[in-house]
């Protein structure tokens, strides 16, 4: 009896114990990490300017995204106005590891050089994983920058914080896939080159006639179809403009607005609902008319200026 007695309480303290259970226990979800965690010990958040130039930090985060070349190009910058970085040193072919280089280079910048950097190059390698699809904002803060090359790479859009890089006079950005320019582009008065050709932007935002600067711009190779009335003057101003290999409206594709049929009814702003989407030709480029109709004043007013214009109507 006293021997299965001890035989049950041996028992007890096997399962008590766990023991008896071969399969391994569940793990807390407080101790999971989460499931975006980085591949890389140093993360980008970790690069702000808290940070001294030579922590280890800066050194393992690129050393950890095969950029270690271009981390020892950053540290022999000394008082150098031309900074050119080539993405085809990188020894990954992540697009997110090519991204996260560009930007810990434009916060190492802007932490340590935002004032003496007057040129900056960051040319996409021959493979779509060396090339940026993204920049980081930290752009904005390089208060000398006079010259911005991202030409050959892959970005998708750009970063509000450009339109801080008032001292800008080149901004090559042709060879990318944008689809969209952000509106502080306007605030780039100093801008004289702008190279947006072999895009995908399908129109531009009206903030680029604020560039009163401008003397050459590069359209060519998107998916531009007209542009903006509200455009006309600075894209007249404009000394050289390709805009070649765009699809544009063509005449040929369009009905004729009959403009005696306007004249007679401009007091009936109502009328005007059927020829919402009129636009006329200059130099070969479609301007869709875009004012605000409220009063029969704004149509006389549209009415004259139209006047000797070819109008059309979109479909």
């Amino acid at each position: 009896m006293k021997i299965i007695h001890a035989l049950f309480s041996l028992v007890i303290t096997l399962l008590a114990t766990g023991c008896l259970d071969h399969s391994p226990a569940l793990p807390s979800l407080e101790n999971q990490p989460e499931a975006a965690v980085s591949q890389f010990q140093t993360s980008l958040e970790e690069l702000n300017e808290e940070l001294p130039k030579e922590s280890p930090k800066w050194d393992q985060f690129f050393t950890e995204r095969g950029a270690i070349a271009l981390w020892q190009q950053l540290q022999r910058i000394n008082n150098e106005a031309q900074l050119v970085f080539s993405l085809k040193n990188l020894q990954f072919d992540q697009a997110d590891v090519t991204d996260e280089v560009g930007a810990g280079i434009a916060r190492h910048l802007a932490y340590y050089h935002k004032y003496q950097v007057n040129v900056l190059r960051i040319i996409g390698g021959s493979s779509p994983g060396k090339k940026l699809t993204s920049f980081d904002p930290a752009i904005g803060a390089l208060k000398s920058l006079q010259e911005l090359w991202l030409a050959d790479n892959q970005l998708q859009a750009l970063p509000e914080s450009i339109g801080k890089l008032t001292r800008l006079q080149e901004l090559w950005l042709a060879k990318n896939q944008l689809q969209a320019l952000p509106e502080s582009i306007g605030e780039l008065k100093g801008l004289q080159e702008l190279w947006l050709a072999d895009n995908q932007l399908q129109a531009l935002p009206e903030s680029i006639g604020e560039l009163t600067s401008l003397q050459d711009l590069w359209l060519d190779g998107n998916q531009l179809t007209c542009l903006s009335e509200k455009l006309l003057p600075w894209f007249q101003q404009i000394n050289y403009k390709n805009t070649d290999q765009n699809p544009w409206l063509s005449p040929d594709d369009l009905p004729l607005v009959d403009f005696g049929y306007l004249m007679a009814n401009q007091d009936n702003r109502h009328s005007w609902k059927e020829y919402e989407n009129i636009v006329y030709f200059e130099h070969e480029i479609p301007f869709y008319v875009d004012r605000q109709l409220v009063t029969e004043q704004d149509v006389n007013d549209m009415l004259n200026d139209l006047v000797g214009k070819q109008c059309y109507r979109v479909h």
